[in-house]
């Protein structure tokens, strides 16, 4: 068998420019935000992994996702005002805005040191603080320009500093703060920043600063802060048990401190509150991911941003803190019974359903105890999540169905296996689920019958191209085939000794089965398969065709690649992303849909080239809604009269319905919004020839 080597064509770095692509789920994004800035009470602005820039132009209602044109990370952001700023991050990367975001400029250092802070003293003057043992040529950096950024003076190299912070109180005095190889580091300024003189801590990572006024001022680190009443010249350790990534005090009394911990199995977030000038603080606020940053625009309105892509926002000075768009489980499949319909499934029994081609997902969710791997539907009513349940004492596998189209989902027949991975079904009666072994059932679910003893284990997919022919795929590169309506499985040649994840056939005799660092392909229904794709990065969950030359596989560390000519090459498909993609799946040749970690739907309506912001319509909007935004009521008229029953629903950005009404026979409804609270929402109608939906926002 020729081997051959991987290749994926990299599309040009213009192309990575220019993508756009549409974040689904969660919203804006759902990449970790590190900083957040708000210039006025207003306008913020909130950066993070991948190139993530997002910004708020009405103090939180609604956010956009900015254009940075780079994959690298911010740790930082500051802006002098609501139109001049600067975004710092990994690799020596700055960039300046002069127009709130529209267009950046690059005035990066050359060095490749991580940047993790930066300010400016005025719109010519700035500073930056980063570097460390760990990174780069080892050494802790501040450099300031006086130009805004077109050139950069060294101030300080240090061995062994890694700087994390950095704020200045007034022209010439500033602090950076970081750690040592012995412990924390808290550096001052009173010269602009000509020499800075080193306070130690015993604390060892130091990363946060803040500063009241000229004298008061706090760090925080990993478990303790350090409070300071005359400038920085002495420092008082006080014990606060917290981990704390950021801390902002809006008087010299109340103060607020986020941070949080990630561990392999779970992750949680902390917001702390002081009220006595940090001597002792009170948890107020634990969200399900950590949170990197704070910020105040005045004593009652506070946000905070962290891991996830979580956005919090309080008005009444932290005793309730909201989030901008609710957290999903992580997802590992997802499916599409119409071009508008479709379902996901994953962590914590999550099942989103959408109406609206992915414009809302619905949770319809019903037993937290499962983990749904995989769901499959046989027409628009009827359809299958299986996965493994966590019960008192025991885990097993389990298959729900619906007949109603998800509204609601009973357990079929109890199931003899540790673990389902995949199920497919051939028609309504005849489905087959493969995990721990393979399960066959000829009564809809009433039943589930195992493969005969010495039959496959430890599969991943499964994918049948007749009623009697089946393949499956799993770990260590084994495949089975069946032609016999899985009456027995043949065990097929090994071409990898690597796990393969997904196996797909787009007819009788071509089929693709990929996994960790392959992708293999076979044009004689099985017989024999070549490799086409060989890399050791390459970690592919999922792989979906939708003609007999264009496909996609999508996996670890936001991996999206499309083939136009049956698999002899690979396209990179830029994607701002880091998280893992679980399963990809086409309503048609240009619009799909991508799901993974952290609850991530991503959408493409061309093909996978590039992602939308917006949605476009094939067809005018068929009716007006207005005013939009608005206060407390719209009117929505249609540009025809409807006949007939007319459903008028309104979401959350979560999908959660908040609002259902019916008209008869109207051309022209009025609705009460008064109920619901200032943000922004969808509204979705729905006759019997018409469904669209509109964005609205409501002051």
């Amino acid at each position: 068998m020729k081997k051959i080597g991987f290749p994926i064509i990299i599309w040009l770095w213009v192309l990575m420019l220019n993508a756009q692509w549409t974040w689904q789920n969660p919203l804006p994004q759902g990449n970790l935000l590190s900083s957040i800035f708000f210039a006025d009470d207003k306008t913020g602005y909130a950066v993070g992994a991948s190139g993530t820039i997002i910004k708020t132009a009405d103090g939180g209602l609604s956010y956009s996702i900015l254009n940075s044109g780079t994959t690298q990370s911010f740790n930082s952001v500051y802006f002098v005002d609501t139109e001049n700023g600067y975004a710092a991050g990994d690799s020596g990367i700055i960039l300046k805005t002069l127009n709130g975001g529209a267009t950046w400029t690059d005035v990066s250092i050359a060095k490749a040191d991580a940047i993790r802070g930066v300010y400016f003293t005025d719109a010519n003057t700035g500073y930056i603080a980063g570097g460390g043992y760990f990174v780069g040529n080892g050494y802790g950096m501040i450099k300031k320009t006086v130009d805004g950024g077109t050139t950069w003076i060294d101030l300080l190299n240090e061995p062994e500093y890694t700087l994390n912070a950095i704020l200045f109180t007034n022209d010439n005095t500033g602090y950076v703060v970081g750690q040592t190889l012995a412990g924390g580091i808290i550096l001052k300024t009173t010269d602009a920043g000509t020499t800075w003189a080193p306070y130690t801590t015993t604390e060892s990572g130091l990363l946060s600063v803040l500063f009241i006024d000229q004298n008061t001022g706090y760090v925080a680190g990993a478990s303790n802060l350090y409070k300071t009443m005359d400038g920085g010249i002495t420092w008082t350790e006080i014990e606060a048990n917290f981990n704390c990534n950021s801390i902002y005090f809006t008087n010299a009394n109340t103060g607020y401190a986020v941070g949080g911990e990630t561990y392999p199995e779970y992750q949680y977030g902390y917001i702390s509150k002081t009220i006595d000038g940090g001597l002792t603080w009170v948890t107020i606020q634990q969200p399900d991911f950590p949170l990197l940053s704070i910020d105040f625009t005045d004593t009652l309105t506070g946000y905070a941003v962290g891991a996830g892509g979580i956005i919090l926002k309080t008005d009444d000075a932290g005793i309730n803190w909201n989030p901008f768009s609710n957290k999903y489980n992580s997802l590992f499949d997802v499916c599409f019974t119409s071009t508008n319909t479709g379902y996901a499934v994953g962590e914590e029994g999550t099942i989103l359903k959408t109406y609206n081609a992915g414009e809302v997902w619905t949770d319809i969710s019903f037993n937290s105890s499962v983990r749904l791997n995989d769901i499959y539907f046989i027409n628009d009513q009827a359809g299958y999540a299986a996965g493994t349940e966590y019960i008192p004492w025991a885990v097993g596998s389990v298959i729900y169905k619906t007949l109603d189209g998800g509204e609601t989902w009973n357990a079929t027949d109890s199931i003899n296996a540790p673990y389902i991975k995949s199920i497919f079904f051939t028609d309504v009666n005849t489905g087959y689920a493969v995990g721990s072994t393979i399960l066959k059932t000829t009564d809809g679910g009433g039943t589930w019958a195992a493969a005969p003893p010495g039959t496959a284990f430890e599969l991943n997919s499964v994918f049948f191209t007749e009623p009697n022919t089946g393949y499956a795929v799993g770990l260590n590169g084994k495949m089975y085939k069946t032609t016999d309506a899985g009456a027995s499985w043949q065990s097929l040649p090994a071409v990898i000794t690597d796990d393969l994840r997904s196996v797909f056939f787009t007819d009788v005799n071509t089929g693709y089965a990929a996994g960790v660092h392959n992708i293999l392909k076979t044009i004689d229904a099985g017989t024999t398969w070549e490799i086409q794709a060989s890399n050791s990065n390459l970690y592919i969950n999922s792989v979906y065709f939708t003609d007999a030359n264009h496909g996609y596989a999508v996996g670890y560390v936001g991996t999206i690649l499309k083939t136009s000519d049956g698999g002899i090459t690979w396209n990179v498909i830029p994607v701002q992303t880091s998280y893992a993609f679980q399963s990809v799946y086409f309503t048609d040749a240009n619009t799909g849909y991508v799901v993974g970690d952290i609850g991530t739907i991503l959408k493409t309506t061309n093909g996978g080239t590039t992602f939308i912001e917006e949605p476009s319509f094939k067809n005018p909007p068929s009716f007006m809604l207005y005013p939009n935004p608005t206060i407390n009521a719209i009117t929505i008229e249609a540009k025809a009269g409807w006949a007939g029953e007319t459903i008028v629903q309104v979401y959350s950005l979560n999908g959660a319905r908040l609002i259902d009404r019916k008209f008869q026979n109207q051309q022209k409804m009025n609705m009460d919004l008064s109920s619901l609270l200032p943000g922004m929402y969808f509204v979705e109608i729905r006759t019997s020839t018409v469904q669209e939906s509109r964005k609205l926002l409501i002051q």
